[in-house]
């Protein structure tokens, strides 16, 4: 990872064994659905691949991302979302009917809370 990835870090301290890790795990999901989860923000997406160890590519995609008081919901089947594994905070596949379903669940209880 270089500078232009918005860090002010050398490459030394940014590519750190957590990060190779994590990336490897992600690889062992491509082309399967997963959930995400950022700091302030969680996907559902397929992973498309994993690019240089960190940049996680998702395809059919939904995002929800808080901004304090303001939600950001993204949606999209024919774009790419890039996520800096960096960000990751963790994941799951979403391999069996009852984790998709969990995860369906959460996503409609989002959305019902921000209609009350």
């Amino acid at each position: 990872m270089s500078d232009s990835h918005g860090s002010s870090g050398n490459k030394k301290n940014l590519d750190c064994c957590c990060n190779k890790g994590l990336a490897e795990q992600l690889e062992k999901f491509k082309h399967q659905q997963v959930f995400v989860w950022e700091a302030t923000a969680f996907i559902m997406g397929t992973i498309k691949k994993v690019k240089d160890d960190s940049i996680l590519v998702l395809e059919n995609f939904h995002k929800v991302a808080s901004f304090g008081q303001v939600t950001v919901e993204v949606t999209s089947d024919d774009e790419d979302l890039y996520v800096n594994i960096c960000a990751i905070t963790e994941f799951i596949p979403i391999s069996s009917p009852t984790v998709a379903a969990t995860v369906l669940n959460n996503f409609s209880q989002l959305n019902a809370t921000r209609l009350m």
